[in-house]
C-alpha cells in the first residue's frame, strides 16, 4: 500500500512538473509581457506586440450569384502587401486580456496585390455564416498560462505566408474582428 502512495504522488508530482514545464515552454517568462491587451510574439530577446488592426468583413457577389446560380461571400482584408513582423516558422504568441469565453483563432491570410484577404463563408442576409472559412483556418494549440492570457501554437510548422490571430471583442461578433498580423518569410 506504501509502495502505490509513493508511486501514484510520484506520478502525481511527474505530471505537474511536466504540465509547468509545457506552460513555461509555451509562454516563456509571462511576467515580463507587457501589460497592454494584445497579442506578443516571443522573439530571440524580448516578447514583441504584433501590430493590431480591425477586421471589418463586406459581402462580395459574382455574375452568377445575380443571376440566381452562384455563391455569395464575404471577405476581410488587410492593407499592404505583407506583415510588418517576420517570425519563426513554429511561433509561440501569448494572447493577453481578452475575455475568457474567447478563442483566439490563427488564420492565413491569401496576399493579393497591396493588401491580404480571407475569405468567409455566406450566412443569413447581412453576417458570414462562420468566423472564417476552414481552409484558412490553421490548427492551434490553446493553452492558459496566466491570469486573462492564453498561449497559442501552431500544431504544424506554419508554410511561409501571411497570417494572423484574429479573436472577435465578444462572443456573439461575426461582422468584426480583432486581427493581429505577422509573416512568416520564405
Amino acid at each position: 500500500m506504501t509502495q502505490l502512495t509513493s508511486t501514484c504522488a510520484g506520478l502525481l508530482l511527474a505530471g505537474v512538473f511536466v504540465s509547468s514545464m509545457i506552460g513555461q515552454d509555451a509562454a516563456g517568462e509571462v511576467g515580463s509581457i507587457p501589460a497592454l491587451q494584445g497579442v506578443y510574439y516571443r522573439s530571440a530577446s524580448d516578447w514583441v506586440a504584433l501590430p493590431f488592426t480591425i477586421l471589418s468583413p463586406y459581402p462580395t457577389t459574382s455574375w452568377k450569384w445575380w443571376l440566381g446560380v452562384g455563391s455569395r461571400g464575404f471577405v476581410a482584408e488587410v492593407p499592404g502587401d505583407h506583415a510588418a513582423l517576420n517570425v519563426s516558422s513554429s511561433p509561440v504568441f501569448v494572447v493577453r486580456g481578452l475575455p475568457s469565453r474567447i478563442t483566439p483563432l490563427l488564420i492565413r491570410f491569401d496576399p493579393k496585390n497591396e493588401f491580404r484577404s480571407v475569405k468567409m463563408p455566406y450566412g443569413r442576409l447581412h453576417e458570414p455564416r462562420s468566423s472564417f472559412a476552414e481552409e484558412a483556418r490553421v490548427p492551434i494549440d490553446v493553452r492558459l498560462v496566466g491570469e486573462k492570457m492564453v498561449a497559442l501554437r501552431p500544431l504544424q510548422a506554419l508554410a511561409p505566408g501571411e497570417y494572423a490571430v484574429v479573436a472577435s471583442p465578444n462572443a456573439n461578433a461575426t461582422m468584426e474582428f480583432f486581427s493581429y498580423d505577422f509573416r512568416v518569410a520564405p
